[in-house]
């Protein structure tokens, strides 16, 4: 054991009580971790290993930028939609206004008009296409 002992450097690190504590209950709760050396060892390596090429925040501000992309275009194909629904009940209101003209010249007795309203020929009385 003295060996392994004399390969290795020694560092000392200085830490609150608590974040001491905080440590301790860490290592004791975590049966990945063999000690409080263990625990700094892995830490440290994990943190050097991390891709320092892009700091954390603008990877975070990216991420945001793209779902506020994503968000923007589903909203442009909500108002596409919207104003076609629009353009439909536009459509429904002016069909009803045929409607209630076609009913009352037929209620006159006038199928020529009816027929013209239609869109038919009154020599035919079917629709032209």
């Amino acid at each position: 054991m003295e060996r392994i002992r004399e390969s290795m450097a020694y560092i000392q690190i200085v830490v609150s009580d608590e974040q001491k504590s905080r440590w301790s209950d860490h290592v004791e709760d975590d049966p990945a971790v063999d000690s409080m050396s263990d625990l700094v060892r892995t830490a440290v390596e994990k943190h050097m290993a991390r891709d320092d090429s892009e700091p954390e925040a603008a990877v975070t501000t990216q991420a945001v930028e793209g779902e506020l992309d994503d968000i923007e275009a589903r909203l442009g194909t909500l108002e596409d939609k919207l104003d076609l629904l629009r353009l439909e009940n536009v459509e429904e209101d002016q069909l009803e206004g045929i409607v209630e003209n076609i009913a009352e010249q037929y209620a006159a007795g006038t199928s020529d008009t009816i027929l013209n309203e239609l869109g038919a020929d009154p020599d035919n009385e079917w629709p032209n296409r």
